[in-house]
């Protein structure tokens, strides 16, 4: 049986790669990139590990949280204040 490859570095992690942020509209961008540069100030500061990874899962984890609050107030502000025909 052949044993799935780890990386062996923080940059060989695919988690580096959602920390992207090019993709986003400006406002967005805004929040992800706080997540961004703290993933690789984490990457700069501390050695790869498993510790390194959960962490960074859970990093990844509260930025969609804010991107998704973020994105919900530039929908609100862009309809009026209404979301799907609710005010939230």
């Amino acid at each position: 049986m052949v044993k799935p490859s780890r990386p062996t570095s923080i940059e060989d992690a695919p988690i580096m790669d959602h920390f992207q942020y090019s993709h986003l509209n400006d406002e967005l961008a805004e929040v992800s990139a706080l997540f961004h540069d703290l993933a690789w100030a984490m990457h700069d500061k501390l050695k790869y590990s498993a510790e390194v990874t959960a962490g960074l899962r859970k990093l990844l984890e509260a930025k969609d949280c804010f991107i998704r609050q973020a994105a919900q107030e530039q929908r609100k502000r862009n309809s009026g204040g209404l979301t799907g025909g609710l005010n939230v």
